[in-house]
């Protein structure tokens, strides 16, 4: 919804309240709704912004306000007399049920994907560390899900790892002996792993020739 209908909007509601003279819990609710929603006005993505199911969690604590409103105008349209009007209350009641239903359903159902696609992004990163064992760093660059969350879930997984973030090639090199894991392309994105070793020498110049590798696709 954009802001700018919050203001006509909270007037209309204040007063539809005073009209029924529900003026105190309508105000109540109205000012519970927005002002929980204030500390995050400043983020505008987050604001009265349902494009990333995950941000779901700034809206708990103004969901009190916005279910008092959505009481208090069905009680409305109840306690009147017309028997048509509660008939629309009740219609209005179990489509607005229906929606949170079938919406907690596709949230389910989104996050399910998301962990699937996350676990299988750490089960390959695993297998190919078990398959180095000898080698327990991993120097990871441009992961496709966030860094702290695979290194945690990598860590969780297997204790004995060390688990670093890296830019470049190069970076990884001063991290060697280390298992290189890097990402390149678009969704899906491909995965390459390396073993890079420390060099004879102690200098970075033979990490590559030190090196062994391959290509598998991320899940």
């Amino acid at each position: 919804m954009p802001e700018i209908l919050v203001v006509p909007l909270a007037v209309l509601l204040v007063a539809a309240g005073r009209a029924a003279r529900r003026t105190f819990a309508m105000n109540l609710a109205v000012a519970w709704g927005l002002l929980a929603l204030a500390p995050a006005a400043l983020f505008r993505y987050r604001f009265f912004s349902t494009v990333s199911f995950s941000q779901s969690r700034y809206y708990y604590l103004s969901s009190a306000g916005t279910v008092l409103v959505i009481v208090l105008l069905l009680s409305m349209l109840w306690r009147g007399r017309s028997r048509a009007r509660r008939v629309l209350a009740a219609i209005l009641f179990l489509l607005i049920s229906a929606g949170y239903v079938e919406r907690a359903h596709r949230i389910e159902r989104k996050w399910d994907e998301f962990t699937a696609h996350y676990r299988g992004i750490v089960a390959a990163i695993v297998e190919e560390s078990d398959a180095r064992a000898e080698t327990s760093r991993l120097a990871i660059e441009n992961p496709p899900m966030a860094f702290d969350y695979l290194a945690d879930a990598i860590v969780l997984e297997r204790p004995d790892r060390t688990v670093v973030a890296v830019g470049t090639r190069e970076e990884a090199e001063r991290q060697a002996p280390c298992l290189y894991v890097s990402y390149s392309g678009e969704a899906p994105k491909i995965m390459r792993v390396e073993r890079i070793d420390r060099p004879a020498g102690g200098g970075e110049g033979d990490a590559e020739e030190n090196g062994s590798g391959g290509s598998v696709r991320s899940p």
